[in-house]
């Protein structure tokens, strides 16, 4: 199975190397984003399976501004210190949270690496549809140049 790939939003290095080492034996490919710019760019041209993101990173005013940026991949947020970061950010609006520091965060990266996965696999089956289909009405237009059938 081909690798997962991860983008890891944290500016706070040695938060990130935690992060890092929990995932280093699935396979997944990571690249780190420090600031909210930083991961506009990324995503501009790397479409991840995952995104990991600190909520409070440089260049972000509101939290819900790092998640927005996110929000194109199932999306973990990491934490420290927000009692109920549900009424920070909306439970619809993510996959999941993590206390950083957690012993728990193996478990709860195993189940975010699933539903990534299982996206990545959702995807490739409508990107294979719409390719089919593409050529489908290639053919039918080429057969029917006034497109009448």
């Amino acid at each position: 199975m081909e690798a997962l790939d991860v983008l890891l939003i944290e500016d706070n290095d040695v938060d990130a190397m935690a992060v890092e080492r929990q995932l280093r034996h699935t396979g997944v490919t990571i690249r780190r984003a420090r600031t909210l710019s930083e991961t506009k760019d990324i995503l501009r041209s790397w479409n991840p399976d995952l995104a990991i993101v600190d909520l409070l990173i440089p260049g972000s005013v509101d939290p819900k501004e790092v998640v927005e940026a996110a929000s194109v991949v199932p999306t973990l947020v990491a934490h420290s210190g927000l009692a109920d970061i549900s009424t920070v950010i909306g439970d619809d609006e993510i996959d999941g949270f993590i206390p950083k520091g957690s012993p728990a965060c193996g478990d709860m990266f195993a189940y975010v690496l699933s539903l990534a996965r299982k996206r990545r696999k959702e995807r490739e089956t409508m990107v294979k549809f719409l390719d089919r289909c593409e050529h489908a009405l290639s053919e039918y237009l080429g057969a029917n140049p006034n497109g009448a059938g």
